[in-house]
């Protein structure tokens, strides 16, 4: 039986906010971008004037783009376009379609996420009092999703399933650190895996951050798979 999706209706009222955060990236993801982050600096007729936050890459050279907010336990996005550009900032018209769909940064969704493949090096902090003098770890990132990630770790250095690590991955395009909880540890052959989810309080920041990287990895998947809509029937 085919899947309704749920669309959120637009009416002649601007669905902007003043102060709201969104993620910019183009509609068409198919090409290389970079996903910029914006505040709502303030809202003039149906649409609203965006500036680019400290440190974020350049709006896309193209008129028709997405915004991505995240709202507690949802995500919208907004299909719009940029109208008019001034130094750091656009004007974006009301949008033509809005859609919400459930924020699979929630660790309970992590198994419905995708993952892609990444092969960045980490550093690996010990969180708790007893390990207060340990020196940071190496590692390398394996895969990553909105809900968690995977790292190739040293086969003499020991982990436990539910312990607290911090992951700091410094070379994304805004360096990230999340503190994870270790769900799994195997060997294959002389590399051992970590299987890590993030936190149910993960920060605004922290989720912007890791969700544009993964949207940037996923700049050959179409809309619906990256952000996937509310179905009839989940709430």
């Amino acid at each position: 039986m085919a899947r309704k999706i749920r669309t959120v209706p637009i009416g002649p009222v601007t669905p902007y906010r003043s102060g709201a955060r969104y993620l910019v990236m183009p509609a068409d993801l198919h090409g290389d971008f970079a996903v910029c982050r914006t505040l709502v600096e303030n809202l003039e007729g149906d649409g609203a004037w965006l500036t680019l936050r400290e440190d974020s890459p350049d709006f896309p050279n193209v008129e028709e783009v997405l915004l991505v907010e995240f709202q507690s336990d949802s995500v919208l996005t907004h299909r719009t376009r940029i109208m008019r550009r001034e130094a750091q900032r656009v004007w974006v018209d009301c949008p033509s379609l809005s859609r919400r769909s459930k924020n699979q940064m929630l660790p309970a969704g992590a198994r419905r996420d995708f993952r892609v493949a990444s092969q960045l090096p980490v550093v690996i902090l010990l969180r708790g009092e007893e390990f207060a003098q340990a020196l940071p770890r190496q590692g390398r990132l394996n895969d990553v999703s909105r809900g968690g990630m995977g790292l190739v770790v040293p086969v003499q250095d020991i982990y436990v399933r539910g312990q607290s690590i911090e992951v700091q991955v410094v070379s994304w395009a805004h360096a990230v650190s999340v503190e994870c909880t270790v769900q799994r540890i195997w060997l294959e052959g002389e590399r051992k895996f970590l299987a890590l989810k993030f936190p149910h309080d993960l920060g605004l920041e922290q989720r912007e951050r890791i969700t544009a990287f993964v949207l940037h990895v996923q700049r050959q998947a179409s809309l619906e798979n990256t952000l996937p809509a509310i179905v009839d029937g989940d709430t």
